[in-house]
C-alpha cells in the first residue's frame, strides 16, 4: 500500500469513542456532495449502482423509478466528489438530476416521454448517521485502537455501555488465551447475541460457567456439563474483520435472543485494493509486570500451583496471514488465518500425603480461520459465502490428588451463504448457515482409585483421572429479509422491512466411557498408616484391603433438539424533522415452549432541521436466550450409581438417582424492558451526546431445591440497571490538523447502578437464596443487592489517535479510570428480627484506579506497494493495580504493565 496524505486522511479516521452511545455528525448538503471520498461502485445495473452509491455516500434512495429498469452503468472506482460520481453513473443513461427547493435531488429523464409515467427518484441530501445505541468500527478503526486485542470482545473496551468481568484482567490469567466476557447495560454475559455475517454465533451449551481452569474440568461425583466454556462459538481474530457493530439500546427488531446487546461482526471484504499482510507477535513475562500477594510470593517464584494461578514465566507467540484479492470482474474474496500459542511452567505439591513436588509444562493454543467470497451472479444478484473455523486447546492436571493429565479442547466451524437480489421494489436477502461447536475433555484414564496400603511405602494412595466427556451443538439457521424501497404516503417517507428467521439446534452431552471411582479400605489397621498385614503373607499390598465403595457414571449420551422461529416487521417513518422507528418481533421457542412478543419503538427529532441537534426517545423489550444446560440438570445425575460392599465382597447397597424432565419446570423466557433517552449536539468540530438508559429484567433463570432436596430451575431472577453518560468526540472529517499530523480526540464519563438477586456470574446455575436479606442495616429484597459482577459505578475514558504522515506513524492512547465499586456478600452470620431469621450481607469494596494504554504503529515503505509493519503496544503504562478478591483472606490483583510487539509486512 502506498502511504500518501490521502491514504492517511481516508484510511485512518477512527471513531475511538464516537458512536459508543452517540450519533455521527450530519454534514450539510454541500459538504456531502462536494467532499472528496473514495467510492467503489461495480459496473452493471444502474439501480444497483445507485444503491452502492447511497450506501457509500450516506445518501439514500427514497423511491425507485421505472426509468432505471434495464439500464446499466460502468460503475466507478476511486476518489471523487459525490456530484462527479453521480454524473459518471448517470452518463449515457438518458437520466439526469435536479435540485429541488428543499435541497433534495430528483432523478428525471433528460427528455421526458409523456407516455411513461415516472415516479421521481428522490435522493435525500443528508449523510447517513449512526443511530442512537449503535457503534460501528471499521477494520481501520480497529487497527487504530490502543490496547492489545486478540478477539472480538477485546475491541469493545471504549464503548461506554460495555463492562468487563472483574476476572478478565487478572495477573493470574496472564498466560491464558481465552477471550474476555462482556456485559451490556448490566445484563448477564451470556445474554448477548453474537452474529457473524448475519448468522448467530452463540454457544448455547453452558455459557454461564465460563471461567478457565487447568484443573478439575469435571467431577464425576457431581457430574455436570463442562466448565470453562464461552458465550462465543468463534474466537475470531480482529485481523479477519472488516467491521464490527455493537447495538446496546434501541436495538432493531431484526435481532432477537438477548437481554443485553448485539455484537454484529462482518468477515473481511474486498475494499478496492489487493492486499496481503503477514504478522508475528510476541508477548513475554520478561516484559510484563505481574502482581501477587506477599503471602503467595514464594509459590509464585517457584511456579507452585497446578491450577495455573502462578505463571511468572510464560511466552505468548502469534502468527497471522491475511489476504484480500479481486479474482476477476465478478469475484473477489479474502482469507485470514492466525495461530496463537502460550507456554508456561508449573509445579504442584502432591496432595497424597507425601508432599512431593512435581514439575509440569502447560500449553494453550488457538487456531482461527475466516474466509469470505463475494460473487456478482448477475446485474441484480449478489452471492456471498463465509467460512469460519476456531479451535482452542489447553492441557491441565485433573487434581493434585488424582494426577492424570487432560487436554481440554473447543472446536467450532461453520459455513454460511447470503444471497441478495435487487428487485425494482426493494431488496431480498436470504441467509443460510450451518455451525458446529464441539467441546471435549480427553483424560489419560477414566478410572480413579484410592488404595490405603500404598501409604505404607510413601506412595500416593490416589491415582487416575475423570475420563472423556464431550458436548456439542449443531445449528442450522435460515433468515429471509425483505427491505422495500422507501416510499411516500402523503408528507411522510416510509422505510419498511420484514423478515423470517428459523434456527434448529441439535445438542448432546456424552460420557464416552464408564467413569469409575474405586475406594478401598483396610482389612485391618488404619488407612493413615498404610494398613496392616492382615493375611500374614509378609507383604502389605492390595490383598490387605477390600473394595468398600464404587461410584460409576455410565457411558451415556443425552440428546436434545429444539427450534426457534422469529418474525419481525419494522417501519422507519420520516415526517418533517421527525423519524419514528416502529418495530415488532415475535419469537416462538420449542425448548421452553414459549411465544414472546417484543415491541421496539423509538423516535428521533432533528430539532432545527439541520442535523446539529438530535433528540431520541426509545421504549423496547428484549427476550433472552435459553440453554441446553437447563435440559441437562438432573439427567446427568441419573447416570450415576453408588455401590457399597462388605469385607467379603458382598454388595450391601445400591443407590441410584432420579431423572427429571425440563418440562417439569415450566420456565418462562427472561426479558428486559428498556427506556432510553439521548441528546446529541454539534459543538464545532466535536460531537457531544448525553444518554440515559433504564433496564429492568424479569424472569431470569435460577436454581432452587424442592422438598426432596433436588435441584429445579425457576424464574426468580431479577435485575435492574440505570446509567447516564456524556460523550464528546471529534466529528468525522473534522480531525485536528497540525502540520502533517491528524488527531482525533474522544472522551466519555458515565455513572451506572446495577442491582440483582443473582450472586454469581452463572446465575442460571446458582441456587436461589432467601428473598429478604439484612443489608446495610435494613431489610430489603435480595433483588436490591449490588450486582455481583460487571458493575463499575463510575467510568471515565479518554482516547486519542494521531497520524504523523511524514513518518508513516500512528500513535494511539487510551486512558481508563475504573471507578472501584462494591458487591454484597453473605457474611455467614444471621440476624433475628421479630422471631424471623435473615441472612446478614456485608459489603466488599474495591478501590478505583486508572490505566493508560499506548500504541505506536510504524509502516515504513520498503518498495513500491510494499510496507513494513511494527507495532509496540504497552497496556497499563504506569502499572496501576488493585485487589479484586471478594474474600478478605486472599488477594487477587489486576494485571500490571503488559508489553506486546508485532512485526510484519504488507504488500
Amino acid at each position: 500500500m502506498r502511504f500518501t496524505l490521502t491514504t492517511y486522511a481516508k484510511r485512518y479516521r477512527p471513531w475511538i469513542l464516537a458512536g459508543a452511545i452517540g450519533l455521527l455528525s450530519v454534514p450539510s448538503f454541500a459538504a456531502n456532495l462536494t467532499e472528496h471520498q473514495n467510492y467503489q461502485i461495480p459496473h452493471g445495473s444502474l439501480a444497483k449502482a445507485l444503491n452502492h452509491f447511497a450506501a457509500q455516500s450516506g445518501i439514500y434512495l427514497s423511491s425507485n423509478s421505472a426509468a432505471l429498469l434495464g439500464k446499466t452503468t460502468d460503475g466507478f472506482h476511486g476518489d471523487a466528489t459525490g456530484f462527479e460520481v453521480l454524473q459518471r453513473l448517470l452518463s449515457g443513461s438518458g437520466l439526469t438530476y435536479r435540485k429541488t427547493e428543499t435541497g433534495n435531488l430528483v432523478i428525471t429523464p433528460i427528455k421526458n416521454d409523456n407516455n411513461l409515467s415516472l415516479q421521481p427518484l428522490l435522493i435525500n441530501a443528508q449523510k447517513h448517521r449512526e443511530p442512537t445505541g449503535q457503534q460501528t468500527l471499521s477494520h481501520d478503526d480497529i487497527e487504530a485502537m490502543a490496547g492489545n486485542a486478540d478477539a472480538i470482545t477485546d475491541l469493545l473496551r471504549t464503548n461506554t455501555s460495555v463492562d468487563y468481568s472483574r476476572n478478565s484482567n487478572l495477573s493470574s490469567n496472564s498466560a491464558s488465551l481465552r477471550p474476555d466476557e462482556i456485559s451490556i447495560h448490566g445484563q448477564a454475559s451470556y445474554q448477548n447475541a453474537y452474529i457473524i455475517d448475519g448468522v448467530g454465533a452463540n454457544n448455547n451449551l453452558n455459557p454461564g460457567n465460563n471461567d478457565d481452569t487447568h484443573a478439575n474440568p469435571i467431577t464425576p461425583t457431581n457430574l455436570s456439563m463442562l466448565g470453562g466454556s464461552s458465550s462465543q462459538s468463534y474466537y475470531i481474530d480482529p485481523d479477519a474483520l472488516s467491521e464490527i457493530t455493537v447495538y446496546d439500546s434501541n436495538i432493531p427488531a431484526k435481532f432477537g435472543g438477548f437481554t443485553g446487546g448485539v455484537v454484529d461482526a462482518k468477515v473481511l471484504r474486498y475494499q478496492g485494493e489487493d492486499t496481503t499482510s503477514i504478522k508475528y507477535g510476541l508477548e513475554s513475562s520478561a516484559l510484563n509486570s505481574i502482581h501477587m500477594d506477599e503471602s503467595d510470593k514464594q509459590d509464585f517464584d517457584e511456579h507452585d500451583s497446578y491450577e495455573g494461578n502462578y505463571t511468572p514465566d510464560f511466552t505468548k507467540q502469534s502468527f497471522s496471514i491475511t489476504s484480500v484479492q479481486k479474482i476477476n470482474d465478478k469475484l473477489d474474496g479474502g482469507i485470514s488465518f492466525s495461530r496463537k500459542q502460550s507456554k508456561f511452567d508449573q509445579t504442584y505439591t502432591d496432595n497424597g500425603g507425601q508432599g512431593r513436588v512435581h514439575n509440569m509444562d502447560y500449553s494453550d493454543q488457538r487456531n482461527d480461520l475466516a474466509g469470505r467470497m463475494d460473487y456478482e451472479v448477475d446485474q441484480n444478484t449478489d452471492l456471498g459465502i463465509t467460512l469460519k473455523y476456531s479451535e482452542r486447546s489447553y492441557d491441565g492436571l485433573t487434581s493434585d490428588t488424582y494426577d492424570d493429565r487432560f487436554v481440554r479442547a473447543k472446536e467450532s466451524y461453520g459455513i454460511s451463504t447470503d444471497l441478495t437480489h435487487y428487485f425494482d421494489q426493494g431488496t431480498l436477502e436470504t441467509i443460510l448457515g450451518f455451525d458446529r461447536s464441539n467441546e471435549n475433555v480427553d483424560t489419560d484414564s477414566s478410572t480413579t482409585e484410592y488404595h490405603p496400603t500404598r501409604n505404607r511405602y510413601d506412595d500416593s494412595p490416589f491415582s487416575g483421572g475423570y475420563g472423556d466427556v464431550q458436548q456439542q451443538q449443531d445449528t442450522i439457521s435460515a433468515t429471509s429479509e425483505w427491505t422495500h424501497n422507501p416510499f411516500n404516503i402523503g408528507h411522510s417517507t416510509h422505510n419498511v422491512s420484514s423478515g423470517l428467521q428459523f434456527t434448529h439446534y441439535d445438542s448432546f452431552y456424552e460420557t464416552q466411557d464408564n467413569i469409575t471411582n474405586y475406594n478401598y479400605r483396610c482389612l485391618s489397621g488404619t488407612s493413615k498408616d498404610g494398613c496392616e498385614d492382615s493375611n500374614n503373607d509378609g507383604f502389605i499390598n492390595d490383598q490387605d484391603e477390600y473394595l468398600w465403595r464404587k461410584w460409576q457414571v455410565a457411558a451415556n449420551t443425552l440428546n436434545k433438539d429444539y427450534q426457534t422461529f422469529g418474525l419481525f416487521l419494522s417501519d422507519s417513518i420520516g415526517y418533517r424533522n421527525w423519524t419514528f422507528n416502529l418495530g415488532l418481533r415475535v419469537d416462538q421457542e420449542s425448548l421452553l415452549d414459549n411465544t414472546n412478543v417484543a415491541p421496539r419503538l423509538s423516535a428521533d427529532w432533528d430539532a432545527f432541521g439541520d442535523g446539529s441537534t438530535q433528540i431520541n426517545f426509545g421504549a423496547n423489550r428484549y427476550y433472552g436466550n435459553s440453554f441446553f444446560r437447563y435440559v441437562v440438570n438432573d439427567s446427568l445425575r441419573s447416570w450415576r450409581t453408588q455401590y457399597q460392599y462388605d469385607e467379603s465382597g458382598n454388595e450391601t447397597r445400591v443407590t441410584t438417582y432420579d431423572d427429571r424432565s425440563l418440562d417439569d419446570f415450566k420456565l418462562k423466557s427472561p426479558y428486559s424492558d428498556e427506556l432510553a433517552f439521548s441528546i446529541e449536539q454539534h459543538l464545532g468540530p466535536m460531537l457531544g451526546s448525553v444518554k440515559l438508559i433504564n433496564r429492568d429484567t424479569h424472569d431470569s433463570v435460577m436454581r432452587d431445591r424442592d422438598e426432596n432436596g433436588q435441584y429445579l430451575y425457576t424464574n426468580q431472577g431479577q435485575s435492574s440497571h440505570k446509567s447516564i453518560s456524556f460523550e464528546l468526540s471529534t466529528r468525522e472529517g473534522h480531525e485536528f490538523q497540525l502540520g502533517n499530523t491528524y488527531t482525533s480526540l474522544n472522551t466519555s464519563i458515565s455513572w451506572q447502578e446495577s442491582k440483582s438477586n443473582a450472586q454469581s456470574d452463572a446465575a442460571y446455575d446458582e441456587t436461589f437464596d432467601a428473598e429478604m436479606i439484612f443489608y446495610e442495616n435494613k431489610l430489603l429484597d435480595s433483588a436490591d443487592l449490588p450486582s455481583w459482577n460487571y458493575n463499575i459505578p463510575f467510568k471515565f475514558k479518554f482516547s486519542t489517535a494521531t497520524y504523523i504522515t511524514d513518518w508513516h506513524l500512528l500513535w494511539s492512547n487510551y486512558l481508563n479510570l475504573h471507578g472501584g465499586g462494591k458487591v454484597a456478600k453473605d457474611s455467614g452470620e444471621n440476624i433475628d428480627i421479630n422471631g424471623i431469621t435473615y441472612d446478614r450481607y456485608e459489603n466488599v469494596e474495591f478501590d478505583r484506579y486508572a490505566t493508560l494504554d499506548t500504541q505506536i504503529v510504524w509502516y515504513p515503505p520498503f518498495a513500491n506497494e510494499v510496507n513494513g509493519y511494527l507495532k509496540v503496544n504497552v497496556d497499563n503504562v504506569f502499572d496501576s493495580v488493585i485487589n479484586v478478591a471478594t474474600n478478605s483472606s486472599s488477594k487477587n490483583y489486576t494485571v500490571g504493565r503488559e508489553v506486546a510487539l508485532t512485526l510484519g509486512m504488507t504488500f
